[in-house]
């Protein structure tokens, strides 16, 4: 796995992480750990494991980017 891909999936996993916590503050329900959602769960199937690590790296940039272009935009 790639340097960028790893720090990309670790903002991604960051996101779901911080949506989650607050979903759960609102509905009360059990609180994942971060290293829950990162590890994900075992799949028998090589794809469905892709996937699951894809999503949080896409997540991750969409992330990077956006910050990124909220951050140019902001006159300091």
């Amino acid at each position: 796995m790639f340097y960028g891909s790893v720090i990309a999936r670790f903002f991604g996993v960051l996101v779901v992480w911080t949506l989650r916590f607050l979903y759960s503050l609102i509905t009360g329900k059990k609180i994942k750990a971060f290293i829950e959602i990162w590890k994900g769960p075992d799949y028998d199937d090589l794809a469905d494991n892709a996937s699951y690590e894809m999503k949080f790296i896409i997540i991750g940039v969409v992330f990077i980017f956006v910050t990124c272009w909220l951050l140019m935009k902001v006159h300091l």
